[in-house]
C-alpha cells in the first residue's frame, strides 16, 4: 500500500488529517501532495477527494513509467553495447596478435589513447544525462487546477480563488466555456485535469520511443570515433615498427 493509500484509509476511518499525517510520517508523503493538502486546509476544502484523485495520478504514473521502461530497453542496451565496443576492440587486437597495448610506449599512442578515453567519458556522461532526463518523475500537471477547484469546493468566489493563483493557465478558456454552455465549472476543471494527465503520459511515452534514435547522436559522435582510434592507432604504430 502506498503512502497516499494509507493516508486516505486513515482519514476514511474518521481520524483527523493532522493525526493521519503524523501516523504515516510527513517525510514519507510526496512534497506536491503536502502542498495540495496545505491548500485544502487553508481553504477548508475536504481532503478525501483530493487523496482519491492523487492515488489515481500515482496509478497512472506507474503505468506510463512501466511503458517508458519498456521503450527505453533498446536504447539502454545499445548504449551499453557501444560503451563496451572500444574495450572489446582492444581485447580482440590483443588476442589476434596486434598487441595494441604496445602503442602506449609511443607518444602518439598515448595521445591517441588519451583522446579515445576522453571521447568515451564524454559519450558516457552525455548519454547518461539523456537517460536521466527521460526517467525523471514528473510532477502533477494539473496541480494548480486542483488547488483552484478546492477553493471552489470551499465556497470561495471565482475572483477570490483566481487572485490566489494569478499564473494559472487555461483558466480563462475554462471559465468562458462554463459561461457559454452552463456546464458546472468544477466539472470542466476536473476534465481539464484528466486531459493534462493523459497528455503528460502520452508525451512521456512518445519521448521514450524517440530516445532510441536521439541517443545514437552522442554515441556516434564519441564512442565510434574512440573505437576507430583504438583500432587504427595500434595498426599504424605496428606498421611503423615493422618498417
Amino acid at each position: 500500500m502506498s503512502t497516499t493509500s494509507r493516508l486516505s484509509a486513515l482519514i476514511g476511518t474518521g481520524i483527523s488529517p493532522r493525526k493521519s499525517i503524523e501516523v504515516v510520517g510527513e517525510e514519507n508523503i510526496p512534497t506536491e501532495l503536502l502542498e495540495l493538502i496545505g491548500s485544502a486546509k487553508r481553504f477548508g476544502a475536504p481532503i478525501s477527494h483530493l487523496l482519491d484523485e492523487y492515488q489515481e495520478f500515482e496509478a497512472n504514473r506507474m503505468v506510463f513509467e512501466s511503458e517508458i521502461s519498456k521503450a527505453q530497453a533498446v536504447p539502454i542496451a545499445t548504449r551499453k553495447l557501444l560503451l563496451w565496443l572500444p574495450v572489446v576492440s582492444l581485447l580482440l587486437g590483443q588476442i589476434s596478435g596486434l598487441n595494441p597495448l604496445v602503442a602506449l610506449s609511443r607518444p602518439i599512442g598515448l595521445i591517441g589513447f588519451g583522446i579515445a578515453g576522453g571521447l568515451i567519458c564524454i559519450g558516457a556522461m552525455w548519454s547518461a544525462k539523456m537517460l536521466r532526463d527521460s526517467t525523471a518523475k514528473p510532477e502533477h500537471p494539473g496541480k494548480d487546477l486542483i488547488i483552484f477547484r478546492m477553493g471552489l469546493d470551499a465556497g470561495l468566489g471565482l475572483s477570490e480563488v483566481s487572485g490566489l493563483l494569478p499564473s494559472l493557465q487555461n483558466l480563462d478558456d475554462i471559465v468562458l466555456l462554463a459561461r457559454k454552455t452552463g456546464a458546472p465549472l468544477r466539472s470542466l476543471v476536473s476534465s481539464e485535469v484528466s486531459a493534462l494527465l493523459l497528455h503528460q503520459s502520452t508525451s512521456a511515452i512518445d519521448q521514450a520511443h524517440k530516445l532510441s534514435i536521439s541517443l545514437l547522436i552522442p554515441l556516434s559522435l564519441t564512442i565510434l570515433p574512440a573505437f576507430l582510434i583504438l583500432t587504427l592507432f595500434p595498426m599504424v604504430i605496428g606498421i611503423i615498427n615493422n618498417n
